[in-house]
């Protein structure tokens, strides 16, 4: 990347970038305020510390004007600096060797910052870029995917009815029906995920009980387990957990975490669920018996399209979207999601917390959210 460009080709939501010459009258601008600044200051730092307050006007106009704009504020830096401060004052003189080579190395050095800087910013914008492409692919990825799903649920159905009562038969539809589940379930996580990039998905909120929320999710990830021989255990407080929240939501986010612990649990493991209230959060906790994760790998698992080395390979690992997905949501309802894990091979554990809101810390909108015909019965 040339110059010029770092120069010219500043991202589009800098206001510099639609105004040029705002552009370049930030450099002299910011070192105009650095200036008065330092003249304010002049009765108790007198010629000490030259520069100092100028560097910062250097590194702002080069962040956000460009390469060219930062280059513009170093010469007037250097210049205000000879006249303003430097003795003799309100002179371009410069009374000492010393002082000169130090406005010398300045210019050098606040050239070098400029052009660091304008390529650290661009360099963000690119990556910033990237990302918004990535959300608009995978948008756009679910969308396609899922427009034949709902001819092939048909043509199923449609097969069901009229196909003759074969076992063949009927054990590969139930099994097409299987896969076609899954990737429909993959595709709507796919596009939960770009849509919370792009701040689109609105929660619904009204008045849920956790519990009746966590059998929910039980009867929905059911299948998968007994497929899988895996046994199942649900450890639930008497009393029931009231809070406000999107309920097919955190639905999902069960359901995930439970998945997950399927997927990466042997036939014939054990997975824990357990719901309980501490103080003001909710805690949902999912537990196996499965492959674990190795510590480097804790900070990663959230990430999208991360998968622990010791699940690569295995028919059931998926594409590494569900946890993703739970973390965003989680974040959405203002709580907190963690991995927990001994090592490889010795299982792990995802501790959701959940903010317990009483009614009236909510806003009125919130309120009206959960509103009485929307409340399940206890």
């Amino acid at each position: 990347m040339s110059l010029a460009d770092l120069g010219n080709d500043t991202d589009e939501l800098m206001l510099p970038s639609r105004h040029p010459v705002l552009r370049f009258a930030m450099g002299p601008a910011a070192i105009a305020l650095a200036m008065l600044t330092r003249l304010f200051l002049w009765p108790f730092i007198h010629h000490e510390v030259p520069f100092l307050l100028l560097w910062p006007a250097v590194i702002a106009s080069a962040w956000f004007g460009g390469f060219a704009s930062g280059l513009l504020a170093t010469v007037f830096a250097a210049l205000a600096e000879v006249y303003f401060v430097l003795d003799p004052r309100f002179s371009f003189n410069v009374a000492s060797s010393g002082e000169l080579l130090g406005t010398a190395l300045f210019v050098v050095l606040g050239s070098t910052a400029s052009l660091l800087t304008a390529m650290l910013h661009r360099a963000q914008q690119d990556l910033r870029q990237e990302f918004e492409r990535k959300d608009v692919f995978l948008t756009t990825l679910a969308h396609e995917l899922r427009n034949p799903l709902t001819p092939i649920r048909n043509a199923l159905s449609i097969l069901r009815l009229t196909a003759p009562s074969d076992p063949r038969l009927t054990e590969m539809t139930a099994l097409i029906d299987r896969q076609v589940h899954q990737i429909s379930r993959l595709v709507d996580d796919l596009l939960d995920l770009s849509r919370i990039g792009q701040g689109k998905i609105r929660l619904v909120r009204e008045s849920v009980d956790l519990l009746a929320l966590a059998g929910q999710a039980v009867e929905m990830s059911r299948p998968l387990m007994d497929s899988r021989h895996q046994c199942l255990k649900v450890l639930l407080p008497p009393e029931p957990i009231r809070l406000y929240a999107d309920p097919s939501r955190l639905v999902q986010v069960m359901v995930n975490l439970l998945n997950n612990a399927a997927k990466y649990t042997d036939e014939g493991g054990t997975i824990w669920l357990s719901v309980q209230r501490r103080g003001n959060e909710a805690v949902v906790k999912v537990r196996d018996t499965g492959v674990g994760i190795s510590p480097e790998m804790l900070a990663q698992v959230f990430e999208l399209f991360t998968q622990v080395e010791e699940a690569r390979g295995r028919s059931q690992g998926g594409l590494g979207v569900g946890l993703a997905l739970v973390r965003g949501l989680v974040e959405l309802h203002g709580g907190t999601v963690e991995a927990h894990s001994e090592g490889s091979g010795k299982g792990s554990e995802f501790v959701v917390r959940l903010p317990i809101t009483p009614k009236c810390d909510l806003e009125p909108e919130q309120v009206a959210m959960a509103s009485p015909h929307h409340q399940p019965t206890a």
